[in-house]
């Protein structure tokens, strides 16, 4: 940051420049015939100069070397003797004096007078000659003057050049979205727009390169942009669909494969996610592969993506925090676990690489499937993929659950199924045979194998619900003893079994997006039928839905309401997943309470 570079002091009465030319820059002297003296005038009145766009101060000022400078200006004044200001308007806060405040003889011709202290003698160019203006550029836009910061407004590739042209700075912000010009020969680039504008002319220095275009002043920009926006529909990739630009993070929103690459482009990318439905490039040089494209990642105009990528300028790859988003509605992505050799799906589960969540034994393979890690680990009571490569085993697991979009890497040996992700296991469980009996419950009737680990009215609790995503809620499944959260018309049921779901506005007061499943244990072809007991208490600005695999929704709502039993019959495919699903706006909220979930076989005609 140039912290040090100043124009003239605030007040005539302090030194300027010792000893300077006569006329900066080599500037010519001009006929008196080309300029009129205009009167006297009160300077730096509640400190406001009277002509402030430019200014030098000479030991050797005559009338004539002031106009020379100010020749690109429609007036020009000369003050204390030594100092020359310019400007193409005179302040309406500098106020006409009487011609004999103005008595001061030049310090280089003393037969003319050159103002006075706090008074300038100014005079109008009757033909100004064009100075220096910013550069026109092919396809890039001039923006305007704006301030520096304490950090740089453009804070990447900065360079300073003795032969600095607007056209030069171009060339070496290639990829960014704005550059701009600074004190003459410096360079710098950004993706985002200076927030600090200043009048036109504080930019007020020539390139170092070109001495007709402007390249900003001290602490002030001339900056152009921006370069390359991209029209907002783009040419497919393959079997890839451009869907527009989207932001990234906090998390990644697309949580599969992800590579780097200083040569990327988005041939590279979309065959490094050829199994993934989505992918994304970023940044130049990221590519991430998704099999979902998650609601918290929100559509941006695509002047937000303006990058090239890194192997190829005339595509672009995103921006910081902005991704160039691909579909291909063909690529399965994988599907949800499923049971496989005994082993009950749980959930999606964190692991450490120094204290692994299963400690049994591991191998990993190029070839890495569900199936070949359970039957490596079928003599134990877990088993996980991971990172798609890798499969652990364990009697006791250590962790916790994780979001599922934490785990949706494609197995390297089948890329319909998840193995993980990053420190993330799609964990699995033995399960002993169920015992079903006619009404879903463990019991004596095999023709009835409906729930899994017990669950609904089967046994004291709901488990295992899993949390398959929840952003901005509080989930409470099966707390035991209902506390203060239960209303009084919860209260009067059956309060031990019951899951509670809450919107949680007031803590972090931003919309909230709940899914929570529990996989069955259905027959496929066979027909269920499904009811359950719900109270919603709150008001408006929630959705709320419960559905059994790709079936519609057969329960949903708005609003509270006492409660009501809601039912549906539906033909099962095998371990078909039973989803409760809720938004809430950031000002809404709401509690949900399930009970006297029943699932029970219908016999077919």
């Amino acid at each position: 940051m140039a912290s040090t570079r100043f124009g003239l002091l605030a007040t005539s009465a302090l030194a300027l420049v010792s000893s300077v030319s006569a006329l900066p820059s080599g500037l010519t002297r001009r006929d008196p015939a080309a300029y009129t003296f205009s009167g006297c005038y009160v300077d730096n009145s509640d400190g406001h100069r009277a002509l402030s766009a430019s200014s030098y101060a000479a030991d050797d000022m005559t009338v004539a070397s002031c106009a020379a400078f100010c020749s690109s200006f429609k007036y020009f004044g000369l003050e204390y003797a030594r100092e020359c200001y310019c400007d193409n308007s005179i302040s309406p806060a500098a106020t006409a004096a009487d011609l004999s405040d103005c008595s001061y003889p030049c310090a280089g011709d003393a037969s003319a007078t050159c103002g006075a202290g706090n008074r300038l003698s100014v005079y109008q160019n009757t033909a100004p000659v064009a100075g220096p203006a910013p550069a026109t550029l092919d396809g890039i836009p001039y923006v305007g003057c704006f301030h520096e910061g304490p950090q740089r407004v453009l804070p990447f590739k900065g360079v300073s050049a003795p032969d600095m042209t607007a056209a030069k700075c171009a060339a070496n912000c290639e990829g960014y979205t704005y550059f701009g010009t600074e004190y003459g020969s410096e360079c710098y680039c950004g993706n985002d727009l200076p927030t600090i504008a200043a009048p036109a002319s504080e930019c007020s220095m020539t390139c170092s390169g070109d001495a007709t275009q402007l390249c900003g002043a001290g602490d002030r920009l001339t900056v152009y942009g921006p370069v390359g926006v991209a029209p907002a529909t783009l040419p497919p990739v393959g079997a890839y669909a451009y869907e527009g630009c989207y932001t990234d993070g906090p998390g990644r929103v697309l949580s599969g494969k992800a590579s780097y690459d200083d040569n990327m482009t988005l041939e590279m990318c979309a065959a490094a996610c050829a199994s993934y439905p989505w992918f994304g490039v970023e940044y130049s040089k990221e590519c991430y592969c998704g099999t979902e494209l998650p609601s918290s990642s929100v559509k941006k105009p695509q002047s937000d993506c303006t990058m090239t990528c890194a192997g190829n300028h005339d595509q672009i790859c995103g921006d910081g925090n902005r991704l160039s988003v691909y579909h291909n509605a063909a690529a399965t992505g994988g599907s949800a676990p499923a049971p496989v050799g005994g082993f009950q799906y749980k959930s999606c589960w964190t692991d450490d690489v120094y204290d692994r969540s299963l400690k049994g034994d591991h191998y990993a393979a190029d070839d890495m499937t569900v199936e070949s890690c359970a039957a490596f680990c079928s003599q134990y009571t877990y088993f996980g993929v991971e990172y798609s490569r890798e499969c652990y085993c364990g009697d006791t697991v250590l962790g916790s659950a994780a979001a599922e979009s934490d785990c949706s890497h494609l197995c390297s040996g089948n890329n319909a199924e998840w193995c993980g992700g990053p420190s993330r296991l799609n964990l699995y469980q033995k399960q002993p045979p169920p015992e079903p009996s006619s009404d879903g419950c463990p019991g004596t009737a095999p023709a009835n194998a409906v729930l899994v680990n017990g669950a609904f009215e089967c046994g004291a609790t709901l488990d295992p619900w899993v949390v398959g995503s929840n952003v901005g809620g509080t989930i409470m499944i099966n707390p035991g003893t209902p506390g203060a959260w239960l209303p009084e018309s919860v209260l009067a049921g059956d309060s031990t079994k019951f899951l509670h779901v809450f919107s949680n506005y007031y803590q972090q007061n931003r919309q909230t997006n709940i899914n929570i499943y529990q996989i069955l244990n259905t027959v496929p072809g066979k027909q269920y039928q499904l009811s359950f007991d719900l109270d919603v208490e709150g008001g408006g600005g929630n959705n709320w839905n419960v559905a059994v695999g790709s079936n519609p929704a057969f329960a949903s709502g708005t609003h509270g309401f006492p409660w009501t039993t809601f039912s549906t019959t539906f033909t099962a495919v095998g371990s078909d997943k039973l989803s409760l699903n809720f938004n809430s706006v950031v000002w809404a909220y709401a509690h949900f309470y399930f009970d006297n979930f029943v699932i029970k076989e219908v016999a077919t005609q």
